[in-house]
């Protein structure tokens, strides 16, 4: 059995601790995210302590079951301390909060040292020791034990104010308070479907990951189009035809998927309606305001905010396996009450109204005629996609024939001809086709069915385009053409270019390829070994042709391959402008934010990779970098602050910068902060110059706040983006002009896949440098080395440099002392901008290496970034130049 600080890891007990680290982990994920929530939950915190409790009670749980005791007894503490205040209506201050997420981060730490142990098992016996760290343990302990106590003791007073939830059939909220609608998603949850439940919902792997993939883009466009609407007035319209799109293309996505679910109830209760619903909503308001040619007011833009907050955490919820969602029966209700208002409103115009001009009549029908042919186009196209496959044909076909006579019945209203002729050929050649389905006819038929859209297109077009003269004096004009109609393309034509890969086929090539680029060093040398070992230059001379060859097709296919993997850096940036829109408003500055090189590419590993730094960046620049606005006019500053945003190429490297003309950085705070937290003492720092001091910044624990926000202040920003950076090989630069401005950069790799460095050797051993570190290598004679108050130095170029000699660092022993020859083999290093020289025995040529992760008592070195094995089949280290 095991015992609270040991787990003993075996054959036998391989397999149920394996199972535990995968299935424990999952649950946890969302815990720490979720008590950050609840402080910004003003107030509305039943759900997510719901989410909170159930998720740890999972992982307990679990633990109980394999006998982990240690996480058990914690998560217990915690759901004690959740439950008292949550039943007392107790204040979430931050202690508590402070207090929760300490508990979940030790959690998840012990779940990842017994992942870890799983990892690495060699097969044979041994424990899994959880008392690492055991004072902080033991203080967390004690810490959840206190508040339990605290709260128990606390009184009355210290009360929250009910949440008081309106029945929803009693729901009417207004427009003059639609602002008020905060956290609709936090309502009640629906009853959670049962995992057999789950399971007759029929979705496939490939289904959910085409919807996942195609609602982020309509949810992102959506934000983009309303952003622009905020800022730009001018195009209102087209970003308005840009978000009905998306809304309109998401509801049916979303109405096509949940189509699949055969049980009713299983239909309605599904996260997947729930989308199609608010989307539905959403849609209807966009669309009223549009056809009365009136712009979205404040009120209804922040709804339209949240429908779109709403709708991407639904997705993401779909795309962890939540088949259930949370309530969004307020912000729907909200949205059709505006709805609602409006429609009473025409009515009432209507009705008031006399005469109606027969212009603005004819004006009304071909607009609706064109919505509907628009609708037909859609449902044509569709319905082809689908007829060819058997499983879904019965279905394409009803509704294929549903379209054909409602197009029928519409152009006989709008008396045209040549559509009504179209429409009773197509449900000719339909019905055909569903007898006998065979070749002859299939492939004359498709061809009948795809001309209706390309007619009804032509229709689209005409109609469309005397809606735009007839309203080019109007503040918007019509809604603008589908490229499609236009073009008489149906979507399948457009999507049969393209084909959908798994980013982990991508990687599994990449790593491939990387492999064959190394390895393709292995022929060069097998040549000179025949040339100059065996003597025979004839046959080496051929090998080397052929590994010329060879190493031609691999730089081809990396060069290929990097192509398809590498993505514009404006997936990551693109979020932002919507980020520094509520910041600003949170906090009351004005800002505004440019973005520049967005078309700049990097591999998708890195700008996966960048997301969370450049958000800690960009959340301190907004925080503690700009002033409010009175502040900014007095100090002779536009009361408009700017962040930028820039991407470019540098070298072998892309260069991100975030850069404010806020209040910069002052080199004495920062320095004087840094001593109160004991980071370094008087004497020290005095030694320091103003770019060594500002490196304070990435400290652990480091903040120059006054006072904490639900933005920044904790100390744990800066440290993280360093770490993050320097995980992907990328370095992080800070550069200041107090008063004016501060600029950070990040210089990162193209991509991860294959790194170039220089082969270096010391004590007989070799070494790679990343080249990206390596400014040049130069051999210097012993007489222009001098010492310094103790510190070696060397003159290059006109430069004084520091020296560090690798054989030191290492803590090797030279078999002959490199110090110690007349000319000495020294790079000259560039690391965050401070340039040093790093003597060597020898140095050799330029080589690229596929990095791997060292494990084992290696690991633990942060000299060294990682391990290549070479052509030879020899392993060699990669230093870091970062730590050296």
């Amino acid at each position: 059995m095991n015992n609270e600080l040991q787990i003993l890891l075996n054959q036998m007990s391989i397999e149920s601790l394996s199972m535990f680290a995968n299935t424990a982990g999952q649950p946890l994920e969302s815990v720490h995210d979720d008590i950050l929530a609840l402080e910004d939950s003003d107030g509305k915190t039943d759900s997510i302590i719901e989410r909170i409790t159930r998720s740890l009670d999972v992982v307990m749980k679990y633990s109980e079951n394999h006998d982990i005791i240690r996480i058990k007894v914690l998560i217990e503490k915690m759901l004690l301390l959740i439950k008292t205040i949550d039943h007392k209506n107790l204040l979430l201050d931050p202690d508590r909060i402070d207090c929760l997420l300490a508990g979940s981060s030790h959690v998840s730490d012990l779940i990842q040292r017994i992942q870890n142990a799983v990892k690495n098992f060699s097969g044979s016996e041994q424990s899994i020791d959880l008392s690492e760290k055991l004072d902080t343990q033991e203080d967390v302990y004690q810490w959840i034990t206190d508040e339990i106590k605290r709260a128990e003791d606390n009184d009355s007073s210290q009360l929250t104010e009910t949440v008081i939830k309106s029945d929803k059939s009693t729901v009417s909220i207004k427009k003059d308070n639609l602002r008020k609608i905060e956290n609709e998603t936090d309502l009640s949850l629906d009853s959670q479907m049962t995992p057999e439940e789950i399971q007759d919902i029929g979705f496939t792997q490939q289904m959910v990951q085409d919807y996942i993939v195609e609602a982020q883009d309509y949810v992102k466009s959506s934000e983009d189009a309303l952003l622009e609407i905020e800022n730009n007035p001018s195009a209102t319209h087209e970003n308005i035809d840009i978000l009905l799109r998306a809304f309109h293309s998401l509801k049916g996505n979303s109405g096509l998927l949940i189509s699949v679910i055969k049980n009713e109830s299983l239909r309605k209760r599904h996260i997947v309606n729930k989308i199609k619903h608010l989307t539905h909503s959403a849609e209807s308001l966009v669309q009223i305001r549009r056809d009365r040619d009136i712009q979205l007011a404040p009120e209804e833009m922040e709804l339209m905010f949240q429908a779109c907050d709403s709708v991407k955490w639904m997705i993401n919820a779909f795309y962890k396996g939540d088949h259930t969602g949370r309530d969004m029966s307020g912000i729907h209700q909200a949205l059709q009450e505006i709805y609602q208002e409006e429609e009473d409103s025409e009515k009432a115009e209507q009705s008031s109204s006399q005469e109606i001009s027969t212009r603005s009549s004819s004006i009304h029908k071909d607009s609706a005629l064109v919505k509907t042919l628009k609708q037909i186009i859609e449902i044509m196209e569709a319905g082809i996609n689908e007829l060819t496959d058997a499983s879904t044909r019965d279905k394409a076909a009803k509704k294929m024939k549903r379209g054909l006579k409602t197009l029928k019945k519409t152009a006989t209203a709008a008396q045209l001809s040549n559509l009504i002729e179209i429409s009773d050929t197509a449900l000719d050649a339909l019905e055909k086709m569903l007898k006998d389905w065979n070749q002859d006819l299939v492939a004359s038929g498709m061809a009948i069915l795809a001309s209706v859209s390309v007619s009804v297109g032509n229709v689209v077009t005409e109609k469309t385009s005397i809606l735009s003269s007839q309203k080019k004096n109007s503040l918007t004009s019509g809604p603008k053409l589908i490229d499609d109609a236009m073009q008489g393309k149906s979507s399948g034509d457009i999507q049969s270019a393209m084909i959908k890969v798994p980013q982990e086929r991508l990687d599994h090539l990449m790593n491939l390829i990387g492999e064959l680029v190394v390895r393709k060093n292995g022929l060069m040398f097998l040549a000179r070994s025949i040339t100059i070992d065996d003597n025979r230059p004839d046959i080496g001379s051929k090998v080397k042709d052929a590994g010329s060859a060879i190493g031609r097709i691999g730089d081809d296919l990396q060069a290929s391959i990097m192509a398809v993997r590498m993505t514009p850096v404006n997936h990551v940036f693109s979020r932002f402008p919507r980020l520094v829109r509520d910041l600003a408003r949170e906090t009351g500055k004005n800002i505004k934010l440019v973005l520049k090189g967005q078309d700049t590419e990097l591999d998708k590993k890195i700008i996966e990779a960048i997301g969370s730094p450049l958000v800690h960046l960009i959340r301190n620049s907004v925080d503690h970098g700009i002033e409010i606005p009175l502040e900014r006019e007095k100090a002779g500053k536009d009361a408009q602050a700017t962040i930028t945003l820039d991407a470019y190429n540098e070298g072998n490297n892309v260069i991100i910068e975030v850069q404010d003309d806020g209040q910069g950085i002052e080199s004495g705070k920062i320095g004087a902060i840094a001593v109160k937290k004991g980071l370094i003492d008087i004497d020290s720092l005095e030694k320091m110059n103003d770019e060594q001091i500002r490196q304070f910044i990435f400290a652990p624990g480091f903040s120059s706040a006054k006072t904490v926000t639900d933005i920044s202040g904790r100390g744990v920003g800066m440290d993280v983006v360093r770490r993050e950076i320097e995980a992907i090989s990328g370095t992080i630069h800070l550069d200041t002009i107090p008063g004016k401005m501060t600029s950070i950069k990040l210089r990162l790799p193209l991509t991860l896949a294959v790194s170039k460095g220089l082969n270096v050797e010391v004590n007989g051993e070799k070494y790679y440098v990343p080249l990206e570190y390596v400014s040049e290598t130069v051999k210097v004679h012993k007489d222009r080395f001098h010492t310094h108050r103790g510190e070696q130095m060397v003159l290059v170029r006109n430069q004084i440099l520091p020296v560090k000699v690798l054989s030191d660092l290492l803590l090797l022993h030279s078999r002959k002392k490199s110090t110690e020859e007349d000319m000495r083999s020294m790079l000259i290093l560039d690391v965050l901008g401070q340039k040093s020289a790093l003597i060597v025995d020898r140095f050799f040529r330029e080589e690229e290496y596929v990095i791997k992760t060292i494990d084992g008592p290696l690991g633990k070195y942060s000299e060294f970034m990682g391990a290549t094995i070479t052509s030879e089949g020899k392993v060699i280290l990669v230093l870091n130049p970062l730590k050296l």
